[in-house]
């Protein structure tokens, strides 16, 4: 692939986002979105040793809708845990082929893996790929804790949608 990362100044990423939307895309993933880390400082969990970076990535793979099927509210089934530990390492295996290629343009990069523990008392990370996920516009985070009915989850992305729409117009306007 010959494009490179670009900033058009230091803060904003440019429309070569799509590019590695691209990169990543052809590595397996569903779903790349950029998030302004300075939106993220705020946040409870947030790692002071990650103030070096501007950006955050969220990458994303859609799981099995079979496997997701077969959960019951009480528990989680065998496949589901099998299911999640593979999509993981799928998703820590293209973070790394990401940050290799940011690196290569000549950038900093931290690949994060996705299900690393570093507060266990809290259940966090070093930092949350869901709240990097909705900064970048990718989604919403509800307060059912990723758990909604399908009528509930149109309605909740439906408006996640609107929101994160205008606020992709807006800060393409103003950058």
């Amino acid at each position: 692939m010959n494009c490179r990362i670009q900033f058009r100044r230091k803060g904003t990423i440019s429309a070569e986002t799509e590019c590695l939307e691209k990169f990543a895309e052809n590595l397996g993933a569903d779903l790349l979105g950029v998030a302004d880390l300075k939106l993220f400082q705020s946040y409870d969990g947030f790692d002071p040793s990650l103030l070096d970076f501007s950006f955050g990535i969220s990458i994303g793979i859609r799981l099995s809708d079979s496997v997701i099927d077969r959960i019951t509210v009480d528990d989680p089934t065998p496949e589901y845990a099998s299911h999640y530990k593979a999509v993981n390492a799928v998703l820590d295996d293209i973070a790394l082929r990401i940050t290799d290629r940011i690196q290569g343009d000549g950038y900093a990069a931290l690949p994060i893996p996705a299900s690393q523990i570093t507060n266990p008392a809290l259940q966090q990370g070093a930092i949350s790929h869901k709240a990097i996920g909705a900064i970048a516009g990718l989604g919403a985070i509800t307060p059912a804790a990723g758990y909604v009915t399908p009528l509930s989850g149109i309605v909740i992305g439906s408006i996640a949608g609107i929101l994160c729409y205008r606020a992709m117009l807006w800060r393409w306007n103003h950058f």
